[in-house]
């Protein structure tokens, strides 16, 4: 190889060290001692004139990066010769230089290697050694790499948790999370950097707010609170917050976790919505059982001085008898709607929707209209359109709920006066199709679209809980119906519902003929006298026994036979479900002989009892005909 050779040299000073031997160019001679070391070791070395021009190598260099031939710079990559440049030119201060260059490796490749350059002590050459990468770097390289996955990994793992993560400094997001960018409205985490957290609290509650951070970063942690945040949109959500200080990209900062409680607290005022209407509906049927007993009564008295008055007036009369007739009649009106606004308060009390009778929807219409009434009276004038539909089969209670629901929102719809539509009408398919419209304020498409979701409404909190659609909706389905609503700005809305028709045979409709009777043995059991002693009055002519308690009821029933028994089944100490449970067990075949009378069956129990035996029912306040109606249906059973 022309050049120099390597040759140790006896004199410290004039000996060169680098890559941990020591050595020097020489004039050509044999190579010996620390010459032969640096021939053979494995750091690549290289003689390298203050030009450039490689002038000798050991055989570590040649094997990785070629002869020992030509300039340097040839064996640097293009992007790495400035650097090498440098490390030259660093020489002549120091006389030595380290550098990382990408040196060109003899298979074509390029490598970074940590290279040592050291100046000759005679300052006419420099030599290079070429180190595989020291166990030390490569080791915190690993270790900067596997930090930079788990950096990643972790990321990742936070973009997937449901919580919204978010770090601040200087008030200022300088990271989100998906979860985070979702819950607040943004598109994506990105869109959140650098947005001051004040957009997203609302005014009123920025002072309190800018205390709580203060809290989070000094490390006095407060308490887990509920607070709501404003979107992007400007709607709000509700989130439970909880921050911390800590560290992030070597800047103090605050990092604040957010649990989306939206939907929980909705959920949560749903279920004190039921639980107030439940207490309410158990209120109202305790109200109408106190209630339709004395009108009951009331009823039957004013029924019998009516029908004496018409008795007493001929066309001798003196007037007052005409003037009283006239004042009973009117008393009869009065207590009879008592008597329709009672039993309708009943059926709405109801929290058993189970059960599902042929109805005529005509009826449960009516019924809801003069609920609605002192809603529609005061903005509307209601016009009814009713044509022949059949019957359906439904829950009277709850059908009855939505079409109250949609008279009513059709009424506060009208700001001034206007107009309420009621159509009835039979749909094709066998279906009925029933709908309210109104000449109201309206709706645009957007609020439309919204309507029958969970809690949204339009109206003040005080108006409205935003359950109601959406109720009616379930209910209408349930039913194996639709619910559709149509509506424009200015120009009103009609809420459309649609039935499927009942396919049994409406028997109910046909009355049959009444019997010629045989005289009967009748048991009346009620606790409130006044009420018995009428139906004995009515079953005039039959052998009618009166007990008021159901101690009384349960003796006689033990000791002699009853053809009919009517039997009031709310009573204090032995109800009517006790009398019919002894009575039956003494006598099976009594168990079908009983008509229960109840003021509303407000208790579980009650319900439930009703709900199992196929016996029929009387409602309280009844009519004289329903009476007679039973009782001639099992007297012609038992005859």
């Amino acid at each position: 190889m022309p050049g120099c050779r390597w040759r140790a040299r006896a004199e410290p000073a004039a000996v060169s060290r680098v890559g941990g031997y020591n050595y020097r160019v020489s004039s050509p001679g044999p190579e010996g001692g620390a010459g032969l070391r640096v021939a053979a070791a494995p750091t690549a070395i290289a003689v390298v004139a203050l030009d450039g021009q490689l002038l000798n190598a050991n055989r570590a260099w040649v094997a990785r990066f070629g002869k020992a031939e030509g300039a340097l710079e040839m064996r640097v990559a293009p992007e790495g010769r400035a650097a090498l440049a440098q490390a030259i030119a660093a020489l002549d201060a120091s006389g030595a230089a380290e550098r990382v260059l990408p040196l060109l490796q003899v298979d074509g490749t390029s490598a970074q290697v940590d290279c040592e350059l050291s100046l000759d002590a005679e300052r006419r050459v420099f030599y290079l050694a070429a180190h595989s990468q020291a166990p030390a770097r490569r080791a915190l390289d690993e270790a900067h790499e596997r930090a930079h996955r788990s950096e990643q990994e972790l990321r990742k793992l936070i973009d997937h948790v449901p919580d919204g993560i978010v770090v601040m400094h200087s008030s200022k997001f300088v990271y989100a999370n998906a979860a985070a960018a979702r819950i607040l409205g943004y598109d994506s985490p990105q869109q959140l950097i650098g947005v001051h957290f004040s957009a997203i609290v609302r005014p009123d509650e920025l002072p309190e707010s800018v205390q709580r951070v203060r809290q989070m970063g000094s490390g006095a942690l407060p308490p887990r609170n509920q607070r709501p945040m404003v979107r992007r949109d400007g709607t709000t959500v509700v989130a439970e917050t909880l921050g911390f200080p800590t560290v992030f990209d070597g800047q103090p900062a605050t990092l604040v976790i957010a649990h989306d409680v939206t939907d929980a607290q909705r959920m949560l005022a749903q279920v004190r919505q039921s639980d107030r209407l439940a207490s309410l509906g158990l209120l109202a049927a305790g109200v109408a059982h106190e209630l339709n007993n004395p009108l009951a009564y009331v009823l039957l008295n004013l029924g019998q001085i009516r029908k004496w008055l018409v008795a007493l007036i001929d066309d001798r009369a003196a007037p007052q008898l005409t003037d009283s007739l006239k004042l009973v009649e009117q008393s009869l009106e009065g207590a009879d709607h008592m008597r329709v606004i009672l039993g309708e308060l009943r059926a709405f009390s109801r929290v058993d929707d189970r059960e599902k009778v042929l109805l005529d929807v005509r009826e449960v219409m009516e019924s809801s209209i003069s609920m609605a009434n002192h809603h529609i009276a005061r903005r509307a004038q209601l016009v009814r359109e009713y044509g022949e539909v059949p019957r359906v089969r439904a829950n009277e209670a709850r059908l009855g709920q939505v079409f109250l629901n949609l008279l009513v929102n059709a009424a506060q719809a009208i700001l001034q006066k206007g107009e309420v539509r009621v159509k009835l009408a039979a749909g094709p398919n066998d279906t009925v199709v029933i709908s309210v419209s109104d000449t109201g304020v309206g709706m645009a498409p957007e609020v439309l679209a919204k309507i029958f979701d969970p809690f949204f409404t339009t109206k003040p909190a005080d108006l409205g809980t935003g359950l109601g659609l959406s109720v009616c909706q379930g209910i209408v389905e349930g039913l194996g119906g639709t619910i559709v609503a149509h509506s424009e700005p200015q120009k009103g809305s009609t809420f459309t519902v649609t039935l499927p028709a009942a396919t049994e045979p409406d028997e109910a409709r046909a009355t049959p003929p009444r019997p010629a009777l045989t005289r009967a043995r009748v048991l009346i059991v009620d606790d409130e006298p006044r009420i018995a002693r009428h139906l004995a009055e009515l079953l005039e002519g039959h052998d009618v026994v009166v007990v008021t308690s159901g101690a009384d009821a349960v003796a006689r029933l033990g000791e002699e036979r009853f053809d009919v028994v009517f039997c009031d089944l709310m009573m204090p100490k032995v109800s009517g479900v006790q009398v019919f449970e002894q009575g039956s067990r003494r006598n099976p075949a009594m168990a079908s002989r009983f008509i229960f009378m109840t003021a509303g069956a407000f208790t579980p129990e009650a319900r439930a009892f009703l709900d199992h035996v196929p016996n029929p029912r009387l409602d309280k306040p009844f009519e004289p005909s329903q009476v007679l109606k039973l009782f001639d249906l099992l007297i012609s059973q038992a005859f």
